[in-house]
């Protein structure tokens, strides 16, 4: 569906003007905020067809309009395409809201999170899951007394999982040596989920063979994996939400909201299943409830073997421009790592 320049022109200047005063926008009340050259008459014509194509509502008997939902999306489609362009034509350097460079992604999407909350006013939150499987680079075995040892497994990434296991007798120092070396040959560069499954099948057996000792360590290689799989998540400026929510919500729909945040099942599906890049959602439903004075912004990088959605929660009348553009810089910033 195309729309002329003007109307173009006219449909984000009431989207921006609306999410200032949160009034319907009259032809009068634009051009005295901008700078069209037209008549009040061109202006309420291009009104006009902008309500016949269902972007623009009348707002009850007032003679001035509202974005409605496709109003919304045709914005937010442009505002995308426009702010891809413009970060593309920009001299490549750090962005001065995130300021410094950090090491590890994970610290970085921490700080971001926050620096976003700040900077925007509103609750954000962030979501890192990992694409790969991770692989064993070393098996340690540590003895602490005749039956007592600590197993350590360390994973290509330099995550380190360790476990406390009892022995059934005393062994000496070699017959340690000998079951760690034996676990060495047999799994080091293989993945973790493929240990798991030879450190409960044919590993004790092997073991046993060797050195007459039955130990399994499978339950050590599961907690590895467990933490490897769990995902990251963090929520900075919670109580920003007190500025979103409509005071005749019930409070079972505050809770509902506040519960979303704090990161329930179908909140880190919705943060999932989000299209990498920049997305916007409106009207937001988590039943029983619908949001509809709710918007989701979205930013989604996979980034070596982790995937990073970042989720800001604000009215439908936020300021897209603003905060859309922060987020830009942020997928950037990430895009480095």
């Amino acid at each position: 569906m195309s729309l002329t320049p003007r109307q173009q022109q006219i449909l984000q200047l009431i989207v921006k003007l609306y999410g200032e005063t949160e009034e319907p926008i009259g032809s009068r009340t634009l051009l005295q905020r901008s700078v069209l050259q037209v008549s009040p008459a061109t202006v309420r014509n291009d009104m006009m067809a902008l309500e016949q194509l269902g972007f623009l509502m009348k707002a009850h008997s007032s003679s001035g309009r509202i974005p409605s939902y496709e109003g919304y999306q045709f914005y937010i489609d442009q505002l995308i395409e426009q702010i891809k362009q413009e970060s593309e034509n920009k001299p490549e350097q750090s962005s001065k809201l995130f300021g410094e460079r950090y090491y590890d992604v994970q610290q970085f999407a921490l700080h971001a999170t926050n620096q976003l909350a700040q900077y925007t006013g509103y609750p954000v939150v962030v979501l890192i899951s990992k694409l790969s499987h991770r692989r064993m680079r070393d098996f340690k075995l540590t003895k602490l007394s005749d039956y007592q040892l600590i197993a350590s497994v360390i994973s290509d990434h330099g995550q380190v999982e360790s476990q406390l296991f009892d022995l059934p007798y005393a062994l000496k120092d070699e017959v340690i040596d000998r079951i760690e070396q034996i676990i060495q040959d047999e799994l080091i560069d293989l993945t973790l989920d493929d240990v798991y499954q030879r450190m409960k099948l044919t590993i004790p057996l092997k073991i046993q063979q060797a050195v007459s000792v039955q130990l399994n360590f499978a339950s050590l290689i599961k907690k590895a994996i467990e933490a490897h799989d769990s995902p990251y998540y963090h929520v900075a400026g919670k109580n920003h939400l007190f500025n979103l929510i409509d005071p005749q919500l019930p409070t079972e729909g505050w809770r509902t909201l506040f519960d979303l945040i704090d990161g329930n099942e179908a909140w880190y599906q919705f943060l999932t299943d989000a299209k990498v890049g920049l997305n916007v959602t409106f009207d937001f439903t988590t039943p029983p409830y619908h949001f509809k004075n709710v918007s989701i912004v979205t930013a989604k990088s996979k980034i070596g073997n982790h995937v990073i959605t970042f989720g800001l929660v604000g009215p439908a009348t936020m300021p897209y421009h603003k905060i859309m553009t922060g987020m830009q810089d942020l997928l950037i910033e990430l895009s480095n790592y």
